[in-house]
């Protein structure tokens, strides 16, 4: 390609944030040793890429890296993606990809309910690839998708309902939580994350529409 073209190019890839902004690890492993990125810039960039997918140009422009060179910005963003921190945008993410995504998570989530494996991957026709979900994260999507104005308490009772009708318990710090009461504080807990970080992830990623 010619530098414009590669520049052009380059410029109109668009990111987006594929894990909790609170999360977000600043320090790479590159060869040998380690590089960090500078908090007081790619703060800022894990923010706005949060709120929602955009442009190598437009991150280019935000507050802190309107001096920085274009190919430096491009280079960092290698490592988030290297990193599976940053996901580069699919052309799915324009709509006609939405229906089959859809219909490949109803059957993962249906079989995790009905007791599949712990871990698995729901599709995202943003970024045209995999996000990785655990069997707690798995059913409370499931609910959410059939329920998507449900209260936090009502979440919580429905999840504990299905990994109760399967028999399973938490394994906290080694320990199997046997009560009742310790289950549902520790699934509080974890729901509590779940819809603070991961839920507006997934969102963005229609992977829950």
């Amino acid at each position: 390609m010619l530098p414009q073209e590669r520049l052009q190019a380059t410029q109109n890839l668009k990111l987006c944030l594929i894990v909790p902004k609170e999360e977000v690890k600043l320090e790479f492993t590159v060869g040998p040793g380690k590089l960090a990125a500078k908090e007081k810039i790619y703060g800022p960039v894990v923010e706005a890429l949060a709120a929602s997918p955009l442009t190598i140009a437009e991150l280019n422009g935000l507050p802190g890296l309107k001096q920085t060179p274009i190919g430096s910005v491009m280079e960092m963003c290698l490592l988030f993606i290297h990193s599976g921190q940053f996901h580069l945008v699919s052309d799915g993410g324009k709509g006609e990809a939405h229906e089959p995504a859809e219909r490949f998570n109803q059957v993962v989530l249906k079989r995790a309910i009905m007791g599949g494996a712990h871990n698995a991957m729901l599709a995202s026709p943003i970024i045209g690839s995999g996000v990785g979900l655990n069997l707690v994260q798995m059913i409370a999507t499931h609910v959410i998708m059939q329920q998507p104005t449900i209260q936090f308490d009502t979440l919580v009772n429905e999840v504990w309902k299905s990994m109760e009708s399967q028999g399973r318990r938490f394994v906290k710090e080694g320990r199997t939580l046997e009560s009742v009461e310790e289950n549902m504080k520790e699934l509080s807990d974890r729901m509590r994350n779940f819809a603070d970080r991961r839920l507006p992830i997934l969102k963005m990623l229609k992977v829950i529409s």
